[in-house]
Parts: C-alpha cells; sequence; structure tokens
C-alpha cells in the first residue's frame, strides 16, 4: 500500500506534466526487478521490499496505463476504444492467476517466476522501443492509422 500511494502521488504529478508513457515503462521495469528478487531470494526484509515494489507495478496499471487508454484515441472514438482496451487487458487478468497456479503445479513456482520475468522483460522492452506517448503525437498520425 506504501509503495503503490507514493507511486500514485509521483506518477500522477509526472504523468500530467510530462505524458504517463514514463509511469507504464517505470511499472513494467518494477515488475522485471520484483520477479528478479522473487527468483534471487528470501526473507523478511525481501518479502517488504517486493511488497513494496508490487505496490509500484500495480499503481503504473492503475495511474499510467488508464491516462494513457484516454490520451490515445480521439473523443469519438473513445468508448470503442476503452472498451476494447479493457477487455483486451481483463480476459488475460482474469486467466491469468488459474494458468499460473496450473503451472506452478505443473512445473513449479520458479519455473512461473521465470516465465513470468521473462514475458515481463518482452513487455519492457516493447514499452520503451515502441510504445510512443500519444499527447505527443499529431492528428494526421492517429488519423492515419485509424482508417
Amino acid at each position: 500500500t506504501f509503495g503503490a500511494a507514493l507511486s500514485n502521488l509521483a506518477l500522477g504529478r509526472i504523468g500530467d506534466r510530462h505524458g504517463h508513457r514514463f509511469g507504464m515503462i517505470l511499472g513494467t521495469v518494477m515488475q522485471v526487478v520484483t520477479l528478479g528478487m522473487l527468483l534471487s531470494g528470501g526473507g523478511e526484509l525481501l518479502c517488504v521490499i517486493i511488497y513494496f515494489l508490487t505496490g509500484i507495478c500495480a499503481s503504473s496499471s492503475f495511474i499510467s496505463h488508464t491516462n494513457m487508454l484516454l490520451e490515445s484515441c480521439t473523443h469519438e472514438h473513445r468508448l470503442a476504444h476503452l472498451t476494447v482496451g479493457n477487455l483486451a487487458m481483463s480476459i488475460p487478468l482474469i486467466s491469468a492467476p488459474f494458468l499460473a497456479g496450473l503451472g506452478a503445479e505443473a512445473f513449479g513456482l520458479r519455473t512461473v517466476f521465470a516465465a513470468s520475468l521473462a514475458l515481463s522483460a518482452a513487455s519492457a522492452a516493447w514499452g520503451i522501443f515502441l510504445v510512443r506517448e500519444p499527447r505527443y503525437l499529431r492528428v494526421a498520425d492517429v488519423k492515419h492509422k485509424e482508417g
């Protein structure tokens, strides 16, 4: 909760001034770091650090992702854009714990964390190299991509 609260304050202000792409990237990188820590050790201090970092990950998903979703579409297409975006996010999020539990039973928890780490690292690279800040896109670029 403390990590999420601090992150919400910081990412909200940074995102409002400079765009929310940074928050999305930060959250994904923190997810990679958190999963790396899960695989590297144990103990009470590490557990506290992991929960703090998990708060940052959750905050960036909430603050930055939602705002980028809102900023990346024109007003007349916003309802459809939000619906498709939320469906694309919700379906994997609903099934992920179930599938991770099955994977942990079959292959072990460390294997599930390692696979999550690999997917998170790929997601971080995607965000860094391919995602552009929507508030700085030209209207012509958006209209061209829409059709």
